[in-house]
């Protein structure tokens, strides 16, 4: 008996078929203007602000605090104040209210200290904040509960430090929540040390500076691996570099060099008279004022989108403040006015129409001073 004939298999239904390849894993390229347009309509519709626990200072002139998703550079001719400014804003940030999903929030300190010699300052600091608004009988439990909050990550170079944000991108890319918050410290250190070590190839140098500065920004962008809120603010702490009026250095008397650096809004430098007969006063109506300069201000200008000068003022009163202003701010504070839109105007669809205006806070300043371990508005 014969078996009888099986039938053909059904052809392949290749319609159906969907076949994976590496270029469909990879998202589709965004113009730049669609980049930036997405970014600036996240700023205007979700505007999200750090406080730096100063209101004079938050208010008229950051205009609403330090912005999340933006790298803020601090040069200080104290690096110890401009250190206690940032550990106050972590501090008061960890006490905000928790997020829409229930986050609390994170921070992150990158240091090229030893960690010991760290925490009890970040101590002192927040328990200066959580006094103000926890009773004693909660005050060491909240201390340890908000120090459970904030890693610390020691480096030795800028090399490190790459590698620290190839970390926090990677926890990003993995829809792992970051740290609302990071601060790095020792920046001057840093750059110093970068460019010693590759004293015979300046270009190399500047090329790492680019990349870090462009690590930075994709960092903090908003919506970037897919999160919807804007990324971490990130603090970078720097010194600052003194002139005498005679173009010198302040601290060793070597000529000035052209740094590109920016300059202080009340630096005012002497310049010999028309007739040649007097000098007017530069610095703050001192002509014994040192110009005060961010260190590696070119360099360090590219790692941040704003950038604060702090300087010391209020000696010659007995009373020592800190002056504290906005020398770039590439970022800006989006406000909006509504214009109601008469009937029959069929502008804007028929409804009111909202007007955004881009504010610029450079050469806005405040005055604050350190009072009891916490930096505060100075009240005259």
């Amino acid at each position: 008996m014969e078996t009888p004939a099986q039938p053909p298999p059904p052809p392949i239904n290749t319609t159906n078929t969907t076949t994976t390849t590496w270029d469909s894993l990879i998202p589709a390229p965004k113009t730049a203007l669609s980049l930036l347009s997405q970014s600036i309509h996240n700023r205007q519709i979700q505007p999200k602000f750090f406080p730096t626990g100063c209101p004079d200072l938050d208010s008229n002139v950051l205009l609403g605090g330090f912005n999340a998703g933006s790298v803020v550079g601090i040069s200080s001719e104290d690096e110890d104040f401009a250190l206690t400014l940032a550990l106050q804003t972590i501090s008061l940030a960890l006490l905000l209210p928790r997020g829409a999903g229930g986050e609390e929030k994170t921070a992150l300190i990158v240091t090229t200290l030893p960690v010991q010699s760290l925490l009890p300052r970040l101590r002192t600091v927040l328990v200066e904040q959580l006094a103000k608004v926890v009773s004693f009988n909660n005050l060491q439990t909240w201390t340890k509960e908000c120090l459970s909050r904030i890693s610390i990550s020691r480096v030795f170079d800028t090399h490190g430090l790459a590698e620290v944000l190839d970390e926090l991108s990677l926890q990003r890319r993995k829809d792992t929540k970051g740290p609302d918050l990071v601060l790095m410290m020792n920046m001057t250190a840093l750059i110093s040390n970068l460019f010693t070590s590759k004293s015979h190839d300046k270009a190399a140098a500047h090329n790492f500076v680019t990349n870090l500065a462009a690590r930075l920004d994709k960092m903090t962008q908003t919506g970037e691996y897919g999160t919807s809120g804007p990324g971490p603010l990130v603090m970078l702490l720097n010194s600052t570099t003194s002139y005498n009026n005679d173009n010198t250095l302040a601290e060793t008397g070597e000529e000035r060099k052209l740094d590109g650096g920016m300059t202080s809004t009340f630096y005012v430098p002497e310049v010999q008279s028309r007739d040649g007969e007097g000098i007017q006063q530069g610095g703050r109506g001192n002509k014994n004022r040192k110009e005060i300069r961010p260190a590696w201000g070119q360099v360090f200008g590219r790692l941040v989108g704003v950038h604060l000068l702090c300087t010391t003022a209020g000696r010659d009163v007995g009373r020592k403040g800190w002056v504290v202003e906005v020398l770039g701010d590439e970022v800006g504070v989006y406000t909006s006015e509504t214009t109601v839109v008469e009937e029959g105007d069929d502008r804007n669809g028929g409804g009111d129409e909202v007007i955004w205006t881009r504010r610029n806070r450079e050469q806005r300043w405040g005055v604050v001073e350190l009072r009891n371990g916490a930096v505060v508005d100075v009240v005259f």
